[in-house]
């Protein structure tokens, strides 16, 4: 059975502080704040500006030990830069950035041997584009496409000798059945697409009736562009091959209807 991709192991249970600090604000003094338990454990060691805003590095500990749980960086009451978690045995447990309190760029994850378990991308909480899970031996143990929404659409699962023993979703994700466009005003809209080790993805879009082209994928996604002149709706036609290196194809098509809006005819 597949397991849950492990971003569940780097659980962000942190409590941020957020206040509406604004640009100009001065930073008048800094301190260093320590709490301890009643046996002398440490409990927390957080720095903070002009004394009631976090800002710098903020450390939580096990209770009844002076083992670091959580350690984050605060920009002006905000959880900003990078995020650790450690094991009770004080290794490393995972790390992620995080921007202004969100999520927001690479994430890791590792077993108590120190092993890498997990790597990948949240974009605002959620996670993003390409994720992989590994055994402790080191082998893959799955790729899964997450889209922009956060939800998976294509997962591979090996066994820990590196057999496929799953392969399956789409080549790519349409986000939006519909979409509205001005007249006289260029219109974009973009699906994410699936991009594996191991075999090419190519993407095609056009104009229903028009020869499709081959459109360029950059961070997991491909974007369509196309200027409506008239009031004429039009329909955009999209086609995903992924080609493994047997020679295995996997075909995937849509269409997305929109709708034109404006003056004149």
């Amino acid at each position: 059975m597949l397991r849950t991709v492990k971003f569940c192991l780097i659980v962000i249970i942190f409590t941020s502080f957020s206040c509406n600090v604004g640009k100009e604000t001065k930073i008048l003094k800094r301190t260093t704040r320590v709490e301890k338990d009643s046996l002398g454990n440490m409990v927390s060691k957080i720095e903070y500006a002009n004394d009631s805003i976090k800002d710098g590095k903020a450390y939580y500990y096990y209770p009844m030990t002076d083992v670091i749980h959580k350690e984050i960086t605060y920009k002006m009451g905000k959880a900003h830069g990078t995020y650790k978690e450690y094991y009770p045995t004080g290794t490393l447990k995972g790390t992620l950035e995080m921007l202004n309190d969100f999520a927001y760029g690479p994430i890791k994850a590792y077993y108590p041997s120190g092993r890498l378990e997990m790597e990948g991308t949240r974009n605002y909480d959620m996670l993003r584009g390409l994720i992989k899970c590994y055994f402790e031996n080191g082998m893959l143990e799955t790729l899964r496409m997450f889209n922009s929404s956060g939800e998976p659409y294509y997962t591979i699962q090996y066994d820990s000798s590196g057999r496929v023993i799953r392969d399956e979703g789409h080549v790519f994700h349409l986000p939006f059945d519909t979409r509205v466009a001005k007249r006289g005003e260029e219109f974009s809209t973009f699906i994410d697409v699936a991009v594996v080790p191991g075999k090419r993805t190519t993407i095609k879009m056009g104009l229903k009736g028009d020869k499709l082209k081959e459109i360029p994928i950059k961070d997991y996604r491909a974007i369509f562009k196309h200027t409506p002149y008239n009031l004429k709706d039009f329909v955009v036609v999209i086609q995903g091959t992924m080609t493994d290196e047997n020679g295995k194809v996997k075909r995937d098509s849509a269409e997305l209807s929109v709708f034109v809006y404006g003056e004149g005819k």
